[in-house]
């Protein structure tokens, strides 16, 4: 919480998460684009339990963020070949959207994945119905129709709500490869672990913005963590705001830079821990913070820190020969196993066609890297 003339504060974490929920689609409001497949539009849509926009959105707000998702798609896949000849016929004649190739497409797939928890492909089809092409749809403009089959196993159906139109998808045309939570069976979600360290460093740098633009515009920071610093009523029946009389305390306490002052705060919720920094004293640039919330978002990702520009020249740790081996075999390859997996269904439902998963060769970018450095040392 800021105290000054303008008082902002960052939510706690269940009010942060209240924030990211997805605002209902109101279906009946938006026209049909081509035929209309219902007689009525009364199916159920599965809403996604967070907003998969703003899960996207983030990826503007943090640089951190943005690289370690990058640095996952661009070596997920280095190439894209596949040991089945009719599997390798069909993608050298796949219809792409303009100015794109496989290797794009697929490395957008990935990209929505790792970013909001699901990655949608459109199967595009020829007059005859036949599989010819692949396009993406974006995550945001997506809605789930529920639907099962004759197991009661989930299959869903989808539409594509985009310009004030919808468009209606079966399942069979829409591959989707989704994180599994807890929060949905239909859905995925991504990143909500490390929402909290991104909103923080966003404050920050609204702070050091602030302070760039305009000088120290603020005297102190209080954090608070494992509570709340809510109104409460004292014994008198007064209802006492705690932003105001840590502002007037701290008034009160002012003297000049060698005098000392003891202020004593009196917090109603026990579970409250409160830390308060000096702003225009110190010049505090809030580097260790900084640090320990960045440290949470490669945590996360799993993504050396190398990849991203971070590591300090002489620091102990391993090497890049080691550190890339870890990332590839813990992180990228586990993705794409899961994406050989996945193709090899939708051939076999697709065309009848017998396709492994180990058939698919996405590449290994610990391998071209390798390749590479001998290349400069030659």
């Amino acid at each position: 919480m800021r105290v000054g003339g303008f008082v902002k504060d960052l939510k706690h974490v269940a009010k942060l998460n209240e924030s990211y929920m997805p605002a209902p689609v109101e279906l009946g409001k938006l026209k049909w684009q081509g035929d209309k497949v219902f007689k009525n539009s009364n199916f159920k849509i599965i809403q996604p339990p967070i907003s998969m926009q703003k899960l996207i959105d983030l990826l503007d707000k943090d640089e951190y963020h943005y690289a370690c998702v990058d640095a996952i798609c661009e070596s997920c896949f280095v190439e894209f070949k596949c040991k089945d000849v009719r599997v390798q016929n069909f993608i050298d004649k796949i219809q792409l959207p303009k100015n794109e190739d496989i290797i794009s497409i697929f490395s957008d797939f990935i990209h929505y994945y790792i970013a909001c928890g699901n990655g949608f492909l459109l199967k595009m089809r020829n007059s005859l119905g036949e599989w010819v092409g692949l396009n993406r749809l974006i995550p945001s403009e997506v809605q789930i129709i529920e639907n099962f089959d004759e197991f009661n196993f989930l299959k869903p159906n989808y539409l594509q709500v985009k310009s004030g139109k919808k468009t209606f998808f079966e399942g069979k045309d829409i591959i989707h490869l989704l994180q599994k939570n807890s929060m949905s069976n239909a859905w995925g979600v991504a990143c909500k672990p490390i929402i909290i360290n991104i909103e923080i460093l966003s404050e920050i740098k609204n702070y050091d913005f602030n302070r760039f633009k305009n000088g120290l515009l603020i005297d102190f920071m209080i954090f608070v963590e494992g509570g709340e610093l809510r109104e409460y009523t004292d014994e008198n029946g007064n209802k006492i705001d705690p932003f105001e009389e840590i502002e007037k305390l701290f008034k009160q306490a002012k003297g000049n830079n060698n005098s000392h002052s003891t202020i004593i705060i009196e917090i109603p919720d026990t579970n409250a821990k409160v830390k308060i920094e000096p702003l225009r004293q110190d010049q505090t640039d809030f580097k260790s913070l900084k640090e320990d919330n960045r440290e949470g978002i490669i945590a996360y990702h799993r993504v050396p820190r190398r990849l991203i520009g971070l590591q300090t020249p002489g620091q102990l740790g391993g090497d890049d020969e080691s550190d890339m081996n870890v990332f590839y075999n813990m992180t990228v390859k586990p993705l794409q196993e899961r994406v050989a997996f996945l193709l090899s269904q939708e051939f076999k439902s697709e065309f009848n066609w017998d396709v492994k998963a180990s058939d698919f060769e996405f590449g290994d970018i610990t391998q071209v890297l390798e390749s590479f450095t001998n290349r400069i040392r030659i």
